[in-house]
């Protein structure tokens, strides 16, 4: 939990919080309210990509 991961039909950069009922929860880095997507929607960010995260 934790790890960053770009939602790839928005662009931004989230923090993964969980999978629950099929779908992937994510929040902000720097906090706010979660959204959810698919589970293939989702790819790993490098830590120091992480300027996208609006």
């Amino acid at each position: 939990m934790g790890e960053l991961v770009r939602d790839m039909d928005t662009g931004k950069t989230g923090a993964y919080m969980g999978t629950e009922r099929k779908r992937v929860y994510l929040r902000r880095p720097e906090g706010g309210v979660e959204w959810t997507v698919k589970p293939l929607q989702i790819e790993p960010v490098n830590p120091q990509s992480t300027t996208n995260a609006a």
